[in-house]
C-alpha cells in the first residue's frame, strides 16, 4: 500500500493509526526538507541555534488538528479541492508537498512577525493600506493573508523569491506602502499559475528586504551623513523647531496669502513634516510614509484624497524643512 492508499483512509477517519503514522512521518519529512533549504539561504536567521528537526514537528502539528469526530480538519479542507481517487501517487505526492510547504511557510511568517518588531509597522501600514485601498479589484486581509481574489485557490501560492524579483522591479526608494500595494495587486491580478493572495507577513519581509538593498547600493555624501549623525545630539528638537518656524514663515504664510490653504491645513501639514523629519534623524524607521503622519494630523483624509490634494506640497515642505534643518546646524556648529 501506498501514499495514497494511507491518505484516503486518513481523509475519512483518524483511526487508521498505522496509515496516519505514514502520513505524519511523511509530512515530516517533507517539512524538514523546506527548512533545510530555507535554511541554506539564509531565511532562517530568527530562529538560529534552533533544531529544524524540532521546529519541522512545530510547524506541522496544526496541520493535523482534528475535528469531533476524529477526521483530520486541515487536511480534508486542503483535498477536497482534488480528485484524491483519480489521483495518481505522483501527483498525490506532489499536492501533500504543496501543502506542508504552504503550512511550514506560514508558520515561519507567523513566527517572524511575532517576534521581529521592524516588520510589524510595516505591516500595520500594509493593513491601512488594504483598508483605504481605491483600486479597480475587491482586496482584504484575511486569515494573515493579502486576498485579492479567492477562486484561484487550488493553484499553488506564488514563490517568495519569486514575488520579490517581480515587485522590485517595480520600486523606488521613496515608493510609499499604498502605491506598493498596487504594485503587488498589479503582479497577482495579470498572471493565471498562483493564487492571487499572499502572506501578509511574506510581503512585509520582501517590502523591508527590496528596501534594504536599496539602502545598500545608495551612496550617500560623506559630509551630510556626518551632519545626519550629529544631529542626534540633544538640541535636536531646538533646531527642527527652529527649521519648521523658518519654513512656515517663508512659504507657508505665502500659500495663506494666496489663498492656496487653510491655516487649519498650513498647521496640518507643518506638524506632520515635523514629524516625518524627527523620524527620519532619530526614528527607527526611515521610510516613514508621508499619508500616515498627514492622516495623524486629519483623521477623515483618504488615501485617494491624499495623492490628489496633499502629497506634492507635503513632500515640498519637507524638503525645505530637511535642508533648512541641515543648514542650521552647519551655522551652529561649523
Amino acid at each position: 500500500m501506498g501514499l495514497k492508499y494511507s491518505l484516503r483512509c486518513c481523509l475519512k477517519s483518524s483511526n487508521h493509526t498505522k496509515e496516519l503514522q505514514i502520513i505524519i512521518e511523511e509530512c515530516h519529512s517533507l517539512a524538514l526538507a523546506y527548512l533545510k533549504m530555507k535554511a541554506s539561504s539564509n531565511k532562517l536567521y530568527l530562529f538560529h541555534g534552533e533544531n529544524l528537526n524540532d521546529l519541522a514537528w512545530d510547524f506541522i502539528a496544526e496541520s493535523f488538528e482534528k475535528d469531533e469526530s476524529g477526521r483530520l480538519i486541515k487536511f480534508r479542507e486542503y483535498f477536497d479541492n482534488y480528485d484524491v481517487k483519480n489521483l495518481s501517487e505522483t501527483e498525490l505526492s506532489i499536492a501533500l508537498r504543496k501543502f506542508i510547504f504552504t503550512k511550514v511557510e506560514d508558520n515561519l511568517f507567523r513566527a517572524i512577525g511575532e517576534t521581529d518588531p521592524s516588520l510589524k509597522k510595516i505591516i500595520r501600514n500594509l493593513k491601512l493600506a488594504v483598508r483605504e485601498s481605491n483600486c479597480d479589484w475587491s482586496v482584504c486581509c484575511k486569515n494573515g493573508e493579502l486576498v485579492i481574489e479567492d477562486g484561484s485557490i487550488n493553484l499553488p501560492k506564488m514563490p517568495s523569491e519569486f514575488l520579490q524579483i517581480k515587485l522590485s522591479q517595480r520600486l523606488h526608494k521613496h515608493i510609499q506602502i499604498p502605491d506598493i500595494l498596487i504594485e503587488v495587486i498589479e503582479i497577482m491580478m495579470h498572471q493565471d499559475q498562483y493564487q492571487k493572495r499572499v502572506s501578509v507577513v511574506g510581503l512585509a519581509l520582501i517590502i523591508r528586504e527590496i528596501f534594504i538593498h536599496f539602502n545598500k547600493d545608495e551612496k550617500q555624501n560623506q559630509a551630510e551623513t556626518e551632519v545626519d549623525l550629529q544631529l542626534l545630539n540633544g538640541e535636536f528638537d531646538e533646531f527642527l523647531e527652529r527649521s519648521v518656524k523658518s519654513v512656515r514663515f517663508k512659504v507657508g504664510y505665502n500659500y495663506l496669502s494666496k489663498k492656496k490653504m487653510s491655516i487649519n491645513l498650513l498647521n496640518a501639514y507643518m506638524n506632520a513634516s515635523r514629524e516625518i523629519i524627527k523620524e527620519y534623524f532619530i526614528g527607527n524607521n526611515n521610510d516613514i510614509s508621508h499619508f500616515e503622519c498627514l492622516k495623524e494630523q486629519m483623521p477623515e483624509m483618504d488615501y485617494t484624497e491624499f495623492r490628489a490634494c496633499h502629497r506634492q506640497k507635503l513632500e515640498y515642505l519637507v524638503k525645505l524643512v530637511r535642508t533648512d534643518l541641515v543648514n542650521v546646524y552647519k551655522q551652529d556648529w561649523t
